[in-house]
């Protein structure tokens, strides 16, 4: 008589002991109690979704590049060499847009914006007196200014970089972005 069941109900478990089984006779698994109601099916989504966004953003921010330095605003106003500098490569800026930057390597950028409205990114050595890099564009386009580094010239402030590598400042406002891209030391 294993099969059947006894008259008495011994063989059967206490109330609250055995699994829950929902009326109709079959239990519903983690997946259907997570997404039973729609409020639940919202939340989950919503879950789902905040955790995929946080590791796009993740990887996205560990894949992209960082500056090699970042230089904060001066307070200093241009003077003589940086206003001819200016006046040499035929800017014609507004004198009170003129904003220095802390340098990098014995370079100093200025930022400076013409009167017919274009953003310009000027990067100057002040021991030559040269202007080594020079970009404007227009309001709203990335502004930066790309310096060769040819240390075999006997630039000390070059020192260390392998001969064809780029200095890249990279204006954002309140500050410059410094990249660094050295060339290969392969022939």
């Amino acid at each position: 008589m294993s099969g059947s069941p006894s008259p008495s109900g011994a063989d059967r478990p206490a109330a609250g002991t055995g699994p829950a089984v929902p009326p109709g006779g079959t239990s519903r698994s983690p997946w259907q109690r997570l997404t039973a109601t729609r409020a639940r099916r919202s939340f989950f989504l919503a879950g789902t979704l905040a955790i995929f966004l946080v590791l796009v953003n993740s990887v996205a921010w560990l894949v992209a590049p960082h500056p090699d330095a970042t230089l904060r605003l001066i307070t200093d106003s241009p003077d003589t060499v940086v206003l001819s500098l200016l006046g040499f490569l035929g800017a014609d800026v507004d004198r009170s847009s003129v904003r220095g930057y802390e340098q990098y390597r014995g370079f100093e950028p200025w930022f400076s914006v013409e009167k017919q409205g274009q953003h310009c990114l000027m990067v100057v050595e002040r021991s030559t007196r040269m202007v080594d890099g020079a970009n404007c564009v227009p309001p709203g386009v990335d502004l930066f200014a790309d310096i060769g580094a040819w240390p075999v010239l006997g630039n000390d402030y070059l020192e260390g970089l392998p001969d064809g590598s780029i200095i890249r400042f990279h204006y954002r406002g309140n500050s410059v972005d410094v990249f660094v891209y050295p060339a290969s030391e392969s022939g």
